[in-house]
């Protein structure tokens, strides 16, 4: 379950660019903030 979890930053800057063909400023930041929200709640890792 944790690699899966981890892989999800990758696999959402492969849906964005490849599947959806967003422009990769659009994509970048969406995934970011995806990546940022995952590892607040699943991670627990602490808002700075």
């Amino acid at each position: 379950m944790n690699s899966m979890i981890a892989l999800t930053p990758i696999l959402s800057v492969l849906v964005f660019l490849v599947v959806m063909r967003m422009p990769a400023m659009k994509a970048m930041p969406i995934s970011l903030m995806a990546t940022g929200i995952l590892a607040y709640l699943y991670w627990k890792v602490p808002f700075v």
